[in-house]
């Protein structure tokens, strides 16, 4: 059983390329780049929920998030396995997603697509911004300083070698008529050795040339003598949002809504949802209200009533010396 999640625009629509499909037993959802659902928003807090599939139930877990885990309006308690309809809406933060459980097909490179996502996301606030996200990679060092690249169409395969058709020439003669491959694909710069002659190296690591590898930002590609860095406005803002603190956000009226499933309002000290709470504790002020109103008029009417009978007396008086 596979779990497809589809992020919503503000019309409750599924946003483009925004559908990711797991078959994990547990899948994470949060800010982080070790989750397998990415969401690059500073509400989602970097462990923010877990989906746990065990046979044909499907549950939720908030991972004790800053701003919380909703399905539906209805709040999830902390930690607390909250189950799932065959498709649900999810709420973390300030995203909204669709979940649905069905037989899909699976992403065969979860931790690819999940960098994707989270990419896509990041590429549409930058064009609002009209910012140029395009990814640009540059020789910084070895025979062919300075040369450059500029990956502008999204899903083509450059090839870098001495090859005179190659997308990028190189002069190197210990790079390969066909070194190796690079492709900008959702957002995500990947790379491939061409069963080059000396190999390329990502880092520390030799490339293969039947997968796809992320290029990683700050990492270094080296091609023969030659040093390349890659310019990722995509992944520059992408590791700046991971590297701010959680954003609270302010608690909407939904997240103490009427309990339903496994989730419930919170719980006061008496054992009563907040609501109720609320209604007892004005109950009982204006209670003292109307008992010290009470208690304030009787001491009043004491003393007027004390008050006349001296004016009384004191009349009587008078009367009694003046017959004298």
């Amino acid at each position: 059983m596979a779990v497809r999640f589809e992020v919503l625009d503000d019309d409750g629509e599924p946003r483009t390329g925004s559908s990711l499909v797991l078959d994990g037993q547990r899948i994470l959802i949060g800010r982080g780049a070790s989750s397998d659902v990415r969401l690059p928003e500073v509400s989602v807090s970097m462990r923010h929920a877990s989906i746990e599939v065990t046979g044909n139930r499907v549950v939720v877990r908030d991972e004790r998030s800053t701003n919380g885990t909703f399905v539906g309006a209805v709040a999830v308690r902390p930690v607390a396995p909250h189950s799932l309809e065959k498709t649900s809406v999810l709420r973390v933060g300030r995203v909204r997603m669709r979940v649905t459980v069905g037989t899909f097909a699976p992403e065969p490179e979860p931790a690819i697509a999940a960098r994707q996502l989270a990419s896509r996301l990041v590429a549409e606030s930058l064009e609002l911004s009209h910012i140029d996200a395009t990814p640009t990679l540059t020789c910084t060092g070895g025979d062919d300083k300075g040369a450059s690249l500029r990956l502008e169409e999204d899903g083509r395969a450059y090839r870098l070698g001495r090859d005179a058709d190659a997308d990028l020439v190189l002069t190197d003669t210990d790079v390969s008529r066909d070194q190796t491959q690079v492709t900008r694909r959702g957002g995500v710069v990947l790379l491939r050795d061409l069963n080059s002659k000396n190999g390329t190296l990502l880092g520390e690591v030799e490339l293969s040339s039947k997968r796809d590898v992320i290029w990683k930002l700050g990492t270094l590609l080296t091609l023969g003598h030659n040093i390349f860095e890659l310019d990722d406005p995509l992944g520059k803002t992408l590791a700046s949002i991971e590297a701010e603190p959680d954003a609270i956000l302010s608690p909407e009226p939904e997240s103490v809504g009427p309990p339903s499933g496994d989730a419930a309002p919170p719980v006061g000290a008496e054992g009563k949802n907040t609501t109720e709470a609320s209604r007892d504790a004005r109950a009982r002020k204006t209670a003292r209200n109307g008992a010290g109103t009470d208690a304030t008029t009787k001491a009043e009417l004491a003393i007027l009533v004390t008050s006349l009978v001296v004016l009384a007396l004191s009349a009587m008086g008078l009367m009694l010396v003046l017959r004298r």
